[in-house]
């Protein structure tokens, strides 16, 4: 009994897809503080900020260089932000990709194809980071005495 050449190797799209698809999200505590909390949805507020101002930008509605420029700065700290909630998270985990700009440029980089980066540069924890905000983290069932953390 033969198989069919196509049953035994996976065609092209799915090798690609097997490739390029994004690994499991991280299932541990992504909020430790409620300044991380604070942080993911003030970037994300940012984030949804220069959307809207880049869409009255292109329709011409805001001109002048100065609200391009504001624009930019509203993304760049934008970034900084994600960035500062995945490096927190990784070292909380003890995640390492060498030093800090090796791991700063690292994080940036892999984006959703990190395990910790899918959760926080995809707007995927925004319910439980404004309920982190809101009450603080709450201790899980496995943490020790005096270790705060949050369930995603």
């Amino acid at each position: 009994m033969t198989v069919a050449a196509s049953e035994q190797r996976p065609g092209r799209l799915r090798r690609t897809w097997d490739w390029v698809r994004w690994p499991a999200p991280h299932e541990g505590p992504l909020f430790s503080r409620r300044a991380q909390a604070a942080s993911y949805l003030g970037a994300w507020g940012l984030t949804g900020a220069h959307l809207v101002i880049w869409i009255l930008i292109a329709a011409g509605v805001l001109t002048g260089l100065a609200i391009t420029i504001g624009d930019s700065v509203l993304t760049f700290v934008a970034t900084c932000l994600l960035l500062w909630v995945i490096i927190t998270t990784h070292h909380r985990l003890q995640i390492s990709h060498g030093g800090r700009t090796r791991h700063v440029a690292t994080a940036w980089w892999m984006g959703c194809w990190d395990p910790v980066g899918r959760l926080v540069w995809l707007p995927a924890r925004l319910p439980t980071a404004w309920h982190v905000l809101r009450r603080g983290p709450q201790p899980g069932p496995d943490d020790a005495p005096g270790e705060q953390a949050v369930s995603p």
